[in-house]
């Protein structure tokens, strides 16, 4: 029996951690541990201490997910062996996570939140060439972001960093990244134009606005059209495109002929990209009760579009 274990109070992880011990085959069956915890200096505490026998216990391990609110600070079960652990998503300070990673040679995926209380990202110091999924922030991303990386989610955080500066200043070309998703904020204009240049083979491109005060009508990346157009045509391998966004893609609202005249125009008119089969805007996504799901989508050759009113993020999970 192949079991998924998830914990969201001490109690019961001190529990599993006891029969555990009576009984070895509690743990060795476990290939999915989550502990997702709020939790108060104490727990802290008794966590910490408790981490490395609880992974002893799951030796076959494949996927961990540790989010402790606030984060422990520590690494006490770095050195715990877990062979067969390939998916890591933690909250943990770099500092801490970094000798748990860099012991980690089947690792593939990693999804990681804030850096910490360092001004140099801990986890640029080792070698994570094995992970060719990985999910961080913008500030770390040209710090542990290499050139094998298949997939990539990079998130803003609350520096003021565009996600087109972030990614401008990667050394190389991530020629081998197929599916994308990053975070951008409404006047980074040149975001489409950037990923066309170090990411050229990206098939799956997910663009997800983070908008503070940016008002529906805010000029958004798309306003340059022959620009956008130009950056579609040289991501000569996208297959999809999927952007949130609290604007709108005409200033009419509700203008299905003008967008239908946009998408045609992205999708390159008269002479239409290879490869691209298919586009999702959700509009107005803040604004529940006006927002619309715009797609625009080829079959056999031949474009058509779809309009969903008010829609919700359960019939739409494509935007997460």
């Amino acid at each position: 029996l192949q079991e998924r274990k998830t914990f969201k109070d001490v109690e019961s992880l001190i529990s599993f951690k006891e029969v555990a011990t009576l009984k070895p085959e509690h743990g060795t069956t476990v290939l999915q541990l989550a502990l997702i915890l709020d939790v108060t200096a104490l727990d802290r505490e008794i966590i910490e201490r408790l981490l490395p026998d609880l992974l002893t216990l799951t030796p076959n391990l494949m996927i961990f997910t540790l989010w402790v609110t606030p984060p422990i600070s520590t690494a006490s079960f770095a050195h715990v062996p877990l062979p067969s652990l390939e998916v890591v998503r933690t909250n943990l300070p770099h500092r801490a996570l970094r000798p748990f990673i860099a012991l980690r040679p089947t690792l593939r995926a990693l999804d990681i939140s804030a850096c910490g209380r360092t001004r140099r990202c801990a986890l640029c110091t080792i070698s994570i060439q094995q992970v060719n999924d990985i999910t961080c922030l913008v500030s770390c991303a040209p710090k542990i972001v290499h050139e094998d990386v298949e997939r990539l989610r990079i998130a803003l955080d609350d520096t003021p960093t565009l996600m087109s500066t972030a990614i401008s200043s990667f050394p190389f070309a991530l020629h081998r990244l197929h599916v994308l998703t990053v975070e951008y904020s409404v006047g980074d204009k040149a975001i489409l134009q950037v990923i066309a240049a170090a990411m050229p083979g990206v098939r799956n491109l997910k663009l997800l606005e983070r908008s503070k005060q940016a008002n529906l009508h805010s000029a958004r990346p798309w306003i340059d059209c022959a620009g956008w157009c130009a950056a579609l045509k040289k991501l000569s391998q996208l297959e999809q495109l999927v952007i949130r966004t609290d604007g709108v893609l005409r200033s009419a609202t509700g203008d299905r002929k003008g967008e239908r005249e946009l998408f045609r125009r992205w999708v390159g008119g008269s002479q239409p990209h290879s490869t691209l089969r298919y586009i999702a805007v959700w509009q107005r996504y803040s604004d529940r009760n006006r927002g619309v799901v715009s797609e625009w989508s080829r079959e056999d050759g031949v474009w058509g579009g779809k309009w969903t009113d008010a829609p919700t993020s359960a019939d739409f999970a494509i935007f997460d």
